[in-house]
């Protein structure tokens, strides 16, 4: 049968993933990134990799880009 684990994850049950093998992921069948610091105002698309929306930046997307200021980045 296929394993249903993705990101190097290991199938242990039918239906079953270990995610103890696919660093830096999580979920049913460790198909979700973790971003160890969260992601504030952004999405988590990678191990530890936030996509930050508008005007945020940083690792975690909790500071405000270049240029920006204020509690919305404005």
């Amino acid at each position: 049968p296929e394993n249903p684990c993705q990101n190097g994850g290991t199938c242990t049950a039918p239906e079953v993933c270990d995610c103890a093998t696919a660093p830096g992921y999580d979920g049913v069948t460790c198909e979700d990134p973790v971003c160890s610091a969260g992601c504030v105002n952004g999405s988590c698309e990678a191990p530890d990799t936030c996509t930050c929306d508008g005007n945020w930046s940083g690792t975690a997307c909790d500071v405000c880009a270049a240029g920006w200021s204020g509690p919305s980045c404005e």
